[in-house]
């Protein structure tokens, strides 16, 4: 089940609360979705999600959440150039970098291209290495710089 205002899976048993509208038992995530809900219900049901409450089933192709609130010709149309998703929840889609709202992770291009140019994210991590690096050396050194130079022994006091 989904809730019909944000569109997050719940379990009927989990969720935060329920309503009966129009003959179809609705589930709720927080408090905050059911009276956006109750505020406008028409707004969150669309006529493809009211059908679709049965529990009965259909053979058709699974749906990703953003496809959900847009006629399917709009869903056919869109250009995968400039969306951005998640390695890990592909169902996250932007239409340009950022990070996932889910877990954080910076967002890549849905369809690679040689033009994309250089990465943010290697960039970042480039410039978090070497800046390790760098406060790292003196800590080795000034371990491991007595057990190669001994006379380096009396220069820093335990």
């Amino acid at each position: 089940m989904r809730d019909p205002v944000c569109g997050m899976a719940i379990l009927p048993d989990r969720a935060h609360s329920s309503i009966r509208y129009q003959d179809h038992q609705l589930y709720f995530c927080s408090a905050s979705c059911e009276s956006k809900f109750k505020a406008h219900p028409d707004r969150y049901l669309t006529e493809d999600a009211s059908e679709h409450s049965h529990h009965h089933h259909h053979d058709h192709h699974e749906v990703s959440p953003d496809q959900i609130k847009q006629p399917h010709h709009q869903a056919e149309k869109e250009n995968s150039e400039g969306v951005w998703t998640c390695p890990m929840h592909p169902e996250i889609r932007r239409s340009g970098p950022g990070s996932c709202p889910v877990c954080g992770m910076a967002l890549e291009p849905l369809v690679a291209t040689a033009s994309t140019g250089p990465s943010d994210e290697l960039h970042d991590m480039t410039r978090r290495f070497w800046l390790g690096l760098l406060l790292a050396f003196p800590v080795l050194v000034l371990e491991m710089g007595s057990h190669l130079f001994p006379d380096l022994r009396n220069t820093v006091p335990p």
